[in-house]
């Protein structure tokens, strides 16, 4: 069960087939446990939240060995392309991202991951396309979501030692891969429902807190009822509305992007603080609680990250808990999904600190994003 302690996305005791809220929090938790400790996902409780992430937002440099080898295979570290006017995803478009490990006596690692569109081969073109998602929310609508798979490269290099060290530093490696990303979901986004959430936190109407559900069946005739009077009050537009609904499958895909990439689970496996063993014997394994901090889901200034100028941006806090122990804070960093930020359903940055411990955190930031020119 998810809840928000500040929050609009309340999952209560849900029926089978109903979702949360807002499920984002849930999905970044499940694949956090997954990747980071290897752990089973349980469902998902409220937690106390941090916002203290200016200093480390701060944009890091690539450093000098992980520049040479990105020139070395061409690719692209600097630059963001405006943001285009339609949600096509062509072959060439390209993201690259800079992953920073911050560790304690100023320990700076570097990976770059690259994600490059490609034309799709006569198996992919032949492929059947998927059934449209279908959604159904409290309001009593049903929504329709198409998936629209596009193949990718994924390529990650490193580590990379980026300060000084005692230590021989590990030969970096690169890792190749064709894959695919459903450009249909990412190009959908968490920024409109981000937006749609701060929106309606400054109402500060406290009898809408938790109003608005998603699930994959038709809702009860009571919940529609319910939620249609508290939307008198909160006013979704048919947009905001397809926008909360449409975040689910947007994060899921780009999880699946980020779980698809080698050597990320050991790099977050550094940031979490896992619980005791005696913790995991006492509750029969790991539960895992989320606090999303709904009261701190706010617009932000990013103006040295190489956005277009006026481009929205938010940032979303939460906390991770395993067995009633903090063990990660999460911060993401979301604009529109509009290419070619697409492949990243807009999500420009992550952080990922280790409670208790202000030198270990990891970056995951965008720091070059380019259409293919026509």
């Amino acid at each position: 069960m998810i809840q928000a302690s500040e929050g609009l996305a309340a999952c209560h005791n849900a029926p089978p087939g109903r979702r949360s809220r807002f499920r984002t929090a849930a999905l970044i938790a499940r694949a956090l446990v997954i990747l980071c400790a290897g752990l089973p996902a349980c469902p998902l409780r409220s937690a106390p939240a941090e916002d203290d992430i200016s200093a480390k937002l701060k944009p890091v440099p690539p450093c000098a060995a992980l520049v040479t080898a990105a020139q070395s295979r061409q690719i692209p570290l600097e630059g963001i392309d405006a943001p285009g006017e339609t949600n096509t995803f062509n072959a060439g478009d390209s993201v690259t991202f800079l992953v920073s490990l911050h560790q304690k006596g100023g320990k700076l690692t570097q990976w770059l991951i690259y994600i490059q569109a490609l034309t799709p081969n006569e198996k992919e073109l032949a492929a059947k396309a998927p059934k449209p998602l279908v959604v159904y929310d409290s309001l009593g609508s049903k929504m329709e979501f198409q998936s629209l798979p596009a193949p990718v490269t994924l390529r990650t290099l490193g580590p990379f030692t980026a300060s000084e060290t005692k230590k021989k530093p590990r030969e970096p490696q690169e890792q190749n891969a064709r894959t695919s990303l459903d450009r249909g979901f990412l190009s959908l986004g968490l920024e409109p429902a981000v937006a749609t959430l701060y929106r309606l936190q400054q109402l500060d109407q406290p009898q809408i807190k938790g109003f608005f559900s998603t699930m994959d069946t038709p809702p009860a005739p009571d919940l529609v009822e319910k939620d249609r009077k508290l939307n008198a009050i909160a006013k979704l537009t048919p947009e905001e509305e397809r926008a909360m609904c449409g975040a689910d499958p947007a994060l899921e895909s780009y999880i699946q992007i980020v779980s698809q990439t080698k050597g990320l689970n050991d790099i977050l496996y550094q940031v979490v603080d896992l619980p005791s063993i005696w913790s995991i014997i006492r509750h029969g394994g790991v539960n895992a609680d989320l606090n999303v901090d709904m009261k701190h889901q706010q617009p932000m200034e990013l103006s040295d990250w190489g956005l277009a100028p006026g481009a929205p941006v938010y940032r979303s806090p939460m906390s991770l808990l395993l067995n009633d122990h903090l063990s990660l804070k999460v911060t993401l960093i979301v604009t529109e999904p509009r290419p070619p930020l697409l492949a990243c359903a807009g999500v420009v940055g992550l952080l990922a600190e280790k409670p208790g411990d202000k030198e270990t955190y990891m970056t995951l930031r965008v720091i070059s994003a380019h259409k293919t020119a026509k």
